[in-house]
């Protein structure tokens, strides 16, 4: 009987973990204005309680250099940590200067290098 319970407790911890994994992949739910007016839900109806910081990387400053110095496996394990420490959503300064280096030129590495950070937030489950 024993055996059973440590069998079945075994595939439990399986399923949580296969769950998890393709929770990953899926999309971050809409976030909406609840019908209290007050609060937060999902698009499905479940609430959302918003529970964040302001995100750079240590060594890198603010923006624009945080999009200058992107080190994107550091900001994948930061953002580990931080949903290992609740955190659903973060925020994230922008400047001109971000994506504009030279007047009037749309810096298209800056954009690829914030559009890869949203990427790693939505695949850690993080809002921005």
């Amino acid at each position: 009987m024993f055996r059973i319970h440590r069998i079945l407790f075994a595939i439990a911890l399986m399923l949580l973990a296969a769950s998890q994994l393709c929770a990953a992949d899926q999309p971050l739910p809409k976030v909406r204005i609840a019908k209290d007016g007050r609060s937060f839900e999902t698009d499905a109806g479940k609430p959302f309680v918003p529970f964040g910081v302001n995100y750079y990387r240590p060594g890198t400053g603010w923006a624009p250099q945080v999009w200058k110095q992107f080190d994107a496996e550091a900001t994948r394990k930061d953002f580990a940590r931080m949903k290992e420490l609740g955190v659903n959503c973060v925020r994230v300064f922008l400047t001109n200067h971000s994506f504009y280096c030279d007047p009037g030129t749309l810096n298209q590495e800056g954009l690829e290098k914030f559009d890869q950070f949203i990427g790693l937030a939505e695949k850690a489950g993080i809002y921005v």
